[in-house]
């Protein structure tokens, strides 16, 4: 059994101004990683789904290096028009320089945004 990972969305603050890009953060919990294992090699990416009705649509991606005693992700997201939004996001893992994954983390569970013009 491999590691088990969790992931938690977050953004500095719940109202947003429009056009305006934000960071948004996954703070990451994974327990069973082998323990010689230094960093992780990350993939990440955030998802806007207005409440009003539409598609959802990608605002970030990012890829890198993650140290295993710092597991947070910062990413810049791209600004959203105004409304209200369901941000949602998904990291996975694997060990840096291989296409062996460590671990898919749980998708971040939803957080609720308000854009503001």
């Amino acid at each position: 059994m491999g590691p088990a990972s969790s992931a938690r969305l977050s953004v500095e603050h719940a109202v947003l101004r429009a056009a305006e890009p934000f960071t948004a953060t996954f703070t990451l919990g994974v327990t069973g990683a082998p323990a010689d294992l230094e960093q992780f090699a990350y993939g990440a990416f955030i998802t806007a789904k207005p409440l009003a009705g539409g598609p959802d649509r990608v605002i970030a991606r990012a890829t890198g290096l993650l140290a295993t005693g710092s597991p947070v992700i910062r990413i810049e997201a791209d600004g959203l028009a105004p409304g209200a939004y369901r941000l949602d996001g998904a990291v996975s893992l694997r060990e840096p320089g291989t296409d062996r994954p460590i671990d898919v983390a749980a998708p971040a569970e939803s957080l609720m945004v308000q854009v503001i013009g």
